[in-house]
């Protein structure tokens, strides 16, 4: 049968790839030439809702489609979360049209453009693919059925990330499932599991929000003040000095108090250095909950000699660190996006 398509794009997170996800991209195979698999939320810190890295769910996804991937049928391709979705959905889209050029020209000069090539969106259910549809509208549409629609990523997680974990017998593949094990006797996994246990004793005590918090974004010489977290809650992530407000608190003044009591840095007219601020408040930021927070951005003149600083109260470590130098997988929660966008 003729395919209906030339590259067909089936976006998803894969945490972790199981057997609806094979099915919906064998679906997809049989419909396109050639399949893109974009895998989503690349990048990021290992939480209970990413727990795997994108080498890990690329290396997942290659296991299962050796043959495809190594006869070109299917391309792998990872894709950072972006905010706002337009920013998300920009990138999306160079990305394939990337690729696709890339192929068009085998990898040469770009002699061929797009004008005679047919790109579809894959996808299963139709209220996701539409969402998806209304970003790319010069693209088609593929709507796909499962054999599996009950099973999803989420349950398996749940299960999954215990101290006696589930294993996901009947809703992975065979070198799925044997990954799982292994990974669960390594210390990242003993970290998801003090992580996913902090969350809900959170959540619990705490509620789900909405919280106020301040953040301080402190650049000097080239270098940004961040800390290590030392809470199970992004356990060894890096961070910007931050926290809640205290009652009757403005945004400002808990922006400098955390600063000091998380590394030590105290500064007489600290606002004289303040170049800009930013409101944070994608309401999923967090898995904690509703945070929303100001982002302070102070930039200390080059003259200034500043201090040592150490990591003290919820902070492991503080140090200066040259921004280029880090990746974003590195950061907690949306920290580094943050840091991006101040400057």
């Amino acid at each position: 049968m003729q395919p209906n398509y030339q590259y067909g794009v089936y976006i998803g997170r894969f945490q972790p790839l199981h057997i609806g996800h094979e099915h919906v991209i064998r679906e997809a195979l049989s419909k396109v030439e050639t399949l893109i698999v974009v895998v989503g939320s690349a990048y990021q810190a290992r939480t209970p809702v990413n727990p795997f890295t994108y080498d890990e769910r690329r290396a997942m996804i290659e296991a299962v489609f050796k043959h495809e991937i190594s006869t070109g049928r299917m391309i792998v391709m990872p894709l950072m979360d972006y905010d706002p979705d337009t920013r998300w959905a920009h990138h999306l889209r160079n990305d394939v049209h990337g690729i696709v050029l890339d192929r068009l020209n085998k990898g040469g000069i770009r002699l061929h453009g797009l004008k005679d090539t047919t790109i579809a969106l894959a996808g299963y259910g139709k209220d996701a693919s539409s969402y998806y549809l209304n970003m790319f509208p010069e693209w088609g549409s593929i709507q796909l059925t499962t054999q599996h629609g009950t099973i999803n990523a989420s349950d398996i997680r749940w299960d999954y990330l215990r101290s006696l974990p589930r294993m996901p017998h009947d809703a992975v593949s065979g070198s799925i499932l044997a990954w799982l094990k292994e990974f669960s006797l390594t210390e990242a996994f003993k970290d998801l599991i003090a992580y996913k246990k902090a969350l809900q004793e959170g959540r619990e005590f705490y509620g789900t929000g909405p919280f106020l918090a301040a953040d301080a974004l402190v650049s000097h010489r080239g270098k940004i003040l961040l800390v290590t977290r030392g809470k199970a809650v992004g356990k060894g992530t890096l961070a910007m000095p931050g926290g809640f407000l205290n009652d009757g608190e403005p945004f400002f003044y808990a922006a400098c108090r955390e600063l000091k009591e998380e590394t030590g840095l105290e500064m007489a007219e600290l606002e004289k250095y303040l170049v800009g601020h930013q409101v944070a408040d994608k309401p999923d930021r967090s898995l904690r909950g509703r945070i929303v927070s100001v982002v302070y951005h102070f930039e200390l003149p080059d003259s200034i000699e500043i201090p040592t600083v150490e990591g003290r109260d919820d902070a492991a470590h503080a140090g200066w660190y040259s921004f280029a130098d880090l990746r974003p997988e590195q950061f907690f929660e949306d920290h580094y996006t943050l840091i991006s966008n101040a400057f």
